[in-house]
């Protein structure tokens, strides 16, 4: 179990990084007044839209298999995501909102 969770720790941390480099790559490719490449932007929001897929589905399989884990162990009023578990979990939630907060941040 550990072993698949840090799995989905690498995998959630690459479609992140993916994400956010095809979303800039995308935002560089068109300008605000629409003027710009407008297939290379249309490559570049394609990837950003099948990495945030990936992730969020990734993400659920996270959600599933630390359930699974927590009826397994017959214990599931008494069980503490902590750790690992919460690694997973948390992380794409917590990088997303430090975006969002760092787009005020650093917005022209």
């Amino acid at each position: 179990m550990r072993k698949l969770l840090k799995i989905l720790v690498a995998f959630e941390l690459t479609t992140l990084i993916t994400f956010f480099f095809a979303a800039y790559k995308a935002d560089r490719a068109m300008d605000k007044s629409g003027i710009g490449d407008l297939e290379l932007w249309s490559l570049w929001t394609n990837t950003a839209g099948y990495a945030f897929g990936l992730l969020g589905a990734f993400w659920l399989l996270a959600f599933g298999l630390i359930a699974w884990s927590a009826i397994q162990s017959g214990n599931l009023l008494h069980y503490q995501v902590s750790g690992l578990p919460a690694l997973v979990l948390c992380l794409p939630p917590a990088i997303f909102l430090a975006g969002y907060v760092g787009l005020f941040l650093v917005a022209p």
